[in-house]
């Protein structure tokens, strides 16, 4: 799904809410907010092997991710921006120091950075379990799948991960990139959301189809929308109240999709029948967009469109 832009300035300061009950001390070894390190280049240099092929882990949007080891023993990824100084590297740069002050369960803290004149890197911990991506696209024969219990725990992560982004900064941090590539999996296999730097330059037009999970869901064809490598191993009523959930976050109008503090509501089944028949009571898509357009005085027969920070923006 979409979201809508959220820019840093250098003149801003993030405040961030105390009262969400999953916000405590980093659980994977990161620093307080004033205690963010730099570390210098050679630290960095020794730590991957001078950037060697061997801890080379994946490439990003603004540059290469390389495994690494401190001199104190622990493991570290460290993400190296390209040398070429464009707005969009400088600003992931600038964004992501600045969103390190975010503290939760699930979401990934930088550890620490280096900057020079002709190099910008960043140092998070590194996730034991990769990413979901690893464990669904890239997974190697003889590593187990993903089972259904856990697979619940990382949905719900990651919705209690968004939701303190949403609700409990100030201002709000709006990711727009999250899929499964960005959201990382620690030693208990939970749910670490990461990346937040690629945002900034989403293409906002991007949109997805989901048409054909709606007419599976109708005609109640889950095993065509499970993940195979499950063998069926997942209790059907659980699958069917995920797929509906998602279908309710990938609505036409960012108006009507839920937030995330609602999500999480959702996913501990807690008024998502009533959510779901309000919205099969919706006529037609065109009348849920003729609804959506409304407020800002449109005609729905003109090709002019909702502005995309609207359009492609989570609730």
């Amino acid at each position: 799904m979409a979201f809508s832009c959220w820019c840093c300035r250098e003149s801003r300061i993030l405040s961030f809410a105390g009262d969400d009950p999953k916000v405590h001390p980093d659980p994977h070894g990161g620093p307080d907010a004033d205690q963010l390190r730099r570390f210098s280049l050679e630290e960095l240099q020794l730590a991957t092997d001078y950037f060697s092929n061997e801890n080379f882990l994946a490439r990003g949007g603004f540059g290469k991710v390389y495994r690494g080891r401190l001199e104190d023993g622990s493991l570290v990824a460290v993400k190296r921006l390209e040398n070429e100084p464009t707005p969009g590297g400088a600003l992931q740069f600038q964004t992501t120091t600045e969103i390190n002050m975010a503290v939760h369960r699930n979401i990934l803290r930088l550890r620490g950075f280096c900057m020079t004149a002709s190099e910008r890197l960043l140092v998070y911990p590194c996730m034991t379990n990769g990413s979901v991506a690893s464990h669904l696209r890239e997974r190697p024969l003889s590593q187990p799948a993903l089972n259904w219990p856990t697979r619940k725990r990382i949905a719900l992560g990651s919705a209690r991960g968004l939701s303190y982004l949403h609700d409990h900064c100030n201002p709000k941090i709006i990711h727009r990139d999250v899929k499964a590539a960005n959201i990382f999996l620690d030693e208990e296999f939970e749910a670490v959301i990461g990346d937040f730097g690629l945002a900034i330059l989403m293409d906002y037009n991007a949109s997805h189809i989901t048409t054909d999970v709606k007419v599976l869901l109708r005609e109640n064809r889950l095993k065509e929308m499970a993940d195979p490598d499950l063998h069926g191993n997942y209790i059907e009523a659980e699958m069917k109240q995920l797929i509906q959930i998602a279908l309710l976050c990938t609505r036409w109008s960012p108006l009507y999709r839920p937030k995330m503090s609602e999500v999480i509501r959702l996913l501990g089944g807690y008024g998502l029948e009533e959510r779901w028949d309000e919205w099969q009571g919706m006529e037609t898509p065109d009348q849920e967009l003729r609804l959506a357009l409304q407020p800002y005085y449109f005609n729905f027969d003109s090709t002019e469109h909702l502005p995309p920070i609207e359009l492609s923006g989570p609730r």
